[in-house]
């Protein structure tokens, strides 16, 4: 979401809550993030800064041993398609994350499609 509601570019951010169930654990992640559009149209160029916090719940003695509130950041930039009034919206991105836990860096691609209303 942009802060300037009536703009496709500038500043903006992101917040969200995802859940899964991996193996013998429960993920339950909070994802937020500030980025920025360039690019004033339809087309622009997304570039930004994310981090996670990953709350894990063992469901059986003996699974994995992470800490609760384990925090990922990760940067972001990519292409952004947002039509200029109601439409089909889309965007996909680069996503290295840094795992504080273990220190290494995956790389992760997004994809995006969506619905604008405006």
């Amino acid at each position: 979401m942009r802060f300037k509601k009536d703009r496709n570019d500038g500043f903006g951010f992101r917040a969200g809550l995802g859940n899964s169930f991996i193996l013998d654990e429960n993920i339950t992640t909070i994802p937020l993030g500030v980025n920025y559009v360039f690019g004033k149209r339809k087309h622009g160029l997304l570039a930004g800064i994310n981090g996670t916090v990953g709350v894990f719940k063992r469901l059986r003695p003996g699974a994995f041993n992470r800490k609760a509130g384990d925090f990922l950041p990760s940067l972001e930039l990519g292409y952004r398609f947002r039509p200029l009034k109601k439409g089909f919206a889309f965007q996909t991105t680069f996503n290295p994350l840094f795992n504080t836990a273990n220190g290494t860096m995956p790389l992760f691609f997004g994809l995006g499609l969506g619905y604008a209303w405006k």
